[in-house]
């Protein structure tokens, strides 16, 4: 794929520096301004400050926290971008929005069925000629953002100058790291540098990003890890293996799970029948149908943590984790205390100190840390709308644990580890 008479957008570098300057004092402004947080009135969305003054008002379908210095909103089915003042800075005409906003001063959107990317000015950066984009991430030992574009179900890169960086001609792209990126290309994975030369040949079954100058990668039925000139680091030797997190990597041997380091040292035995990568200092693993944590010298938090106490937990995020209980979800922090009560059908991580969150009634919004709710209105939901949200968040979890395992075992395999870990341990109960 490339641009009409060139692969190179010209986008004017004076928009450009003013771009970048206007990003970096967005990024300062969000220190020294008053947080704003989506606020839902009835059917209605606004913002509000942290004692729930109101600043914009509710007049929007839906809106998003703000990133960057600004923040998503729907209205009329459409979308676009406001400011703290209540200003809209990119129209409300598009098709939809990347849920994750602005990143490194670009959005993308889609518009008359096709995908580009704005700055935070409106500035149309990257045109909208392609099919599809994911948001840009930046590349630090090369000084560049990239995103990843789709033509024709085809995959390739854009820098935010707007170069083709990689040709729409791969299956799949991986982020860069440690200099090069994982691609797929006819049911075969092998590995690109920055210039979309290819350093590591189309031969594996499955592969991942570097991390740490390692890279997983699957041959056959078969995991292990492998430098960047594609040296075996770690031998093809095990059932399935994750990436190394804080130290560890997640094995499975015989369908039993356990954590080596790098120097393929077992340091918890493959005891567990699954097992989650550590994140802030803990694992998740299920044992006989129970989940809990476990910490980098396999122990427990405490003797409940895997009894019938958590019918599901996630992992630890900037020390808290949600977690399930009689039905219903809240959050934990790392020592286990209830900080947000389960009183939840649902609720996201959080982000920004928000978490989106749902009550069994159908009322819903945004709540902090301290559980406060930012919402108003009576509402009670019908039987169906609540079963609505029963089937929909159950289904998420479903296709999560499902996907979870899909890379690693066959499809009957797959069906007994679901019917194991969501409905004896009760995940959706």
């Amino acid at each position: 794929m490339s641009y009409p008479d060139a692969s190179l957008i010209k986008v004017n570098t004076g928009i450009e520096r003013v771009g970048k300057q206007i990003a970096i004092t967005n990024k300062l402004l969000q220190t020294i301004d008053p947080i704003l947080i989506p606020y839902r009135k009835k059917d209605k969305w606004g913002f509000c400050t942290p004692d729930k003054k109101i600043v914009i008002d509710c007049v929007y379908e839906d809106a998003e926290r703000f990133s960057e210095g600004l923040a998503k909103v729907r209205l009329n089915g459409k979308y676009g971008f406001i400011n703290k003042d209540g200003k809209v800075i990119i129209p409300i005409e598009y098709e939809s929005s990347c849920n994750n906003g602005f990143r490194s001063g670009l959005v993308h959107l889609k518009k008359d069925n096709k995908e580009g990317f704005l700055d935070t000015c409106g500035n149309t950066v990257i045109p909208f000629i392609f099919d599809g984009c994911r948001c840009f991430y930046e590349v630090k030992e090369y000084k560049l953002k990239l995103a990843r574009i789709i033509n024709n179900n085809k995959v390739g890169l854009v820098d935010s100058n707007g170069q083709i960086r990689v040709q729409c001609i791969y299956d799949d792209i991986g982020q860069f790291s440690n200099g090069l990126a994982c691609v797929k290309l006819n049911g075969k994975f092998g590995y690109i540098d920055i210039d979309g030369f290819q350093i590591i040949q189309n031969i594996y079954d499955d592969s991942y990003g570097f991390r740490n100058e390692l890279a997983r990668v699957k041959m056959g039925d078969k995991y292990g890890f492998i430098d960047t000139k594609g040296n075996e680091i770690i031998p093809l030797i095990y059932d399935f293996i994750g990436d190394f997190k804080e130290g560890l990597a997640t094995v499975e041997i015989a369908e039993k799970y356990g954590f080596i380091d790098k120097n393929e040292n077992i340091i918890i035995p493959c005891i567990y029948d699954f097992a989650m990568d550590f994140s802030d200092g803990y694992a998740i693993v299920g044992l006989n149908t129970k989940i809990g944590y476990i910490n980098k010298y396999d122990l427990i938090f405490n003797k409940n943590s895997c009894d019938d106490i958590y019918e599901d937990i996630g992992v630890f995020l900037n020390g808290l984790a949600r977690f399930k209980l009689d039905g219903k979800y809240g959050f934990l922090d790392n020592k286990l205390n209830i900080v947000v009560p389960n009183i939840y059908l649902w609720a996201d991580e959080f982000k920004f100190g928000l978490s989106k969150a749902y009550l069994p009634n159908g009322q819903y919004g945004y709540i902090n840390k301290s559980s406060i709710q930012f919402w108003e209105d009576d509402r009670k939901g019908t039987a169906e709308e609540v079963k609505r949200f029963e089937d929909e968040f159950s289904n998420y979890w479903l296709f999560k644990y499902y996907n979870l395992n899909k890379l690693k075992y066959s499809e009957e395999t797959r069906m007994k580890i679901i019917e194991k870990f969501l409905i004896e341990s009760k995940f959706l109960k």
